[in-house]
């Protein structure tokens, strides 16, 4: 019944239905969230494909398009703001859905291009916390301190990983530890390679430094 229910809300897309018959169906989704984000997508795609023209009558009906995807992503923005109020919207937001081939709301936001709901207060907030939770994520784990988000803090932690309360494991599977060590690994690789390729160079040219 709600695969038929998604089907069919982006059957009255396609058929330019009322915005009042499209929040109808959207109401009795299991996964709202989920669905409101496909739903304001599908209305901008519907917008671009359709009424893609110049003229005036078209412009209208595009800027109508906009106007429900807003609305939709202003309701899903609004669910998870109600969660959050009960200590769930962080979890539900990190969520995979079976009707949504396994995507969370997070994946589909950035993969749909919702920037509404992606610039919202709490989705940004949600996500910093994911940033600093050991992988796979768990509402209920630990996150890296703040204090540890200073470059210095941070290299001094990675030299001496025991001071902190996270196994080397945990700590190193840290989305924000990642993307710092990956980073450093770059550099440290181009830098080295640089010195290897300029002083490969000079030595068989028996450049020297000091004659310069």
């Amino acid at each position: 019944c709600t695969k038929s229910l998604e089907g069919l809300l982006l059957w009255c897309i396609e058929q330019d239905a009322p915005a009042s018959v499209l929040e109808t169906i959207w109401m009795y989704m299991e996964d709202p969230v989920h669905a409101g984000l496909v739903a304001a997508s599908a209305c901008r795609e519907r917008g671009v494909n359709r009424f893609g023209s110049a003229s005036y009558s078209d412009t209208v009906a595009k800027e109508n398009m906009d106007s429900i995807a807003d609305h939709f992503e202003r309701l899903a923005v609004l669910l998870l703001e109600e969660l959050a109020t009960t200590g769930k919207g962080v979890e539900y937001l990190f969520q995979e859905s079976d009707r949504y081939n396994r995507y969370n709301c997070f994946r589909l936001a950035h993969h749909l291009g919702c920037r509404k709901f992606v610039s919202a207060t709490f989705y940004r907030l949600a996500v910093d916390r994911y940033w600093r939770t050991p992988l796979p994520f768990s509402v209920g784990k630990d996150q890296l301190g703040t204090e540890y988000l200073k470059p210095w803090n941070l290299v001094k932690l990675l030299f001496n990983p025991w001071q902190s309360e996270f196994s080397v494991g945990d700590l190193l599977s840290i989305p924000y530890i990642k993307c710092c060590t990956h980073g450093i690994s770059r550099c440290t690789f181009i830098a080295l390679y640089s010195y290897a390729v300029f002083y490969g160079l000079t030595y068989r040219r028996g450049f020297s430094v000091a004659k310069v």
